[in-house]
């Protein structure tokens, strides 16, 4: 009880100093705004994988580009450029926030938000309309939980499975950020199963997730006896892990010749090393749109399993994002994995061909190459038009 008296305290003191120093912060976006010669791009704040291979796909089209961090990165990978780190930064990160406001002429964000979102008070809603008073051009793009807001979602079980995973969540908080950056951003990326979240987007696409295929050799399954299928995961419930688990054990006591590779919460370079060894991968079970998981299975040529909601699927043909049934994610949901994994063993001469489709797939559209000709079309028509 008095940590948490402490802690309020804390939080009071840093909201009021926030408060008397917005003036100030006020007054260095507008001198921001003369400033010349800033680095094209800044990618934040979030120690995200993509953004690295985001910043990789600008600098094939030309881009100055840096990734930025506030606070600790994950396991998952730490090579970013700017790690900042320590008490000052988190406590007053206004100060950071002027830094990188004059050092890029775009940040690309998360919706929930850059630095300013570690303020303690009301004015880190004020970070799109400070940004645009520095003079800087911001994209957001929404990765999942800054976005995921409950009660807009039409898939029922996946928001069943949120509240398993993660019973505490402040939707207050995510619908306010959400509604904020859709107001005030200069681009917003609809992407994926999140456009049932946002209000507004002025752009989409299928998916932003990227992979350098050029580094990664194909590897299309040739099974010759016992099929191995890899589930890797973080969260089980919304993965749909435990239909995974139970279909594989039930076509093992009918006696298929299959294996199961689950893995939790390993390093991105251990992901890719069991994806390379797959036959079949299996993605999520119950969300309804592919990410980076699925993404990095096709750039490996493997025969990828996630589930596909029908009306996403619609939604981005008619959007010309993709043709009429060129994914070729094999759609499967708790209900009727098993199905599809026994037609996929019993069909196993066809994996190869399914995997060669897998990787055309990925290289079309998750190549640094496709999401960089997708982010430079974007910087130059809705964005900064005589960019360079």
């Amino acid at each position: 009880m008095f940590i948490k008296i402490i802690k309020s305290f804390k939080n009071l003191v840093l909201s009021l100093l926030e408060y008397i120093l917005l003036p100030i912060l006020v007054i260095g976006c507008i001198l921001i705004r003369m400033k010349k010669n800033r680095i094209d791009i800044g990618i934040g704040i979030n120690p995200n994988i993509n953004h690295i291979r985001w910043a990789n796909a600008l600098k094939k089209f030309g881009y100055t580009v840096e990734t930025f961090v506030l606070g600790k990165p994950f396991y998952i990978t730490s090579n970013f450029d700017h790690i900042y780190k320590g008490a000052f930064n988190s406590s007053f990160p206004m100060f950071l926030f002027l830094k990188c406001a004059g050092k890029y002429r775009i940040q690309i964000l998360r919706m929930n938000g850059g630095v300013l979102s570690k303020c303690n008070s009301a004015i880190k809603y004020l970070e799109p309309r400070l940004l645009k008073l520095a003079g800087v051009k911001t994209i957001a793009i929404p990765y999942g939980s800054d976005c995921r807001i409950l009660e807009r979602t039409p898939n029922k079980y996946y928001a069943y499975t949120i509240l398993q995973d993660a019973p505490l969540r402040s939707n207050k908080v995510i619908i306010k950020k959400v509604d904020t950056w859709c107001r005030y951003a200069d681009v917003v990326v609809g992407q994926m199963d999140h456009v049932d979240y946002l209000p507004f987007w002025n752009c989409m696409r299928q998916s932003l997730h990227a992979i350098d295929t050029n580094s990664i050799k194909p590897s299309y399954p040739r099974p010759d006896g016992s099929i191995r299928i890899v589930h890797i995961y973080n969260h089980p419930a919304c993965k749909g892990s435990d239909a995974a688990f139970n279909a594989v054990a039930e076509l093992q006591k009918e006696g298929y010749e299959i294996e199961l590779i689950a893995k939790c919460g390993i390093p991105n370079d251990e992901v890719l090393e069991h994806i390379s060894k797959a036959d079949i991968v299996v993605d999520q079970l119950v969300i309804g749109w592919y990410a980076s998981f699925a993404v990095e299975s096709m750039a490996h040529g493997k025969p990828t399993i996630c589930y596909l909601r029908q009306d996403l699927a619609e939604l981005f043909e008619k959007a010309g994002n993709v043709e009429k049934n060129e994914v070729p994610v094999i759609s499967a949901d708790v209900l009727t994995i098993k199905n599809v994994l026994r037609d996929l063993i019993e069909r196993k001469e066809e994996l190869y061909d399914i995997g060669k489709k897998t990787r055309q797939y990925c290289e079309k559209y998750h190549s640094l190459e496709a999401i960089g000709k997708w982010f430079d079309d974007i910087i130059r028509t809705k964005c900064i038009k005589s960019f360079k």
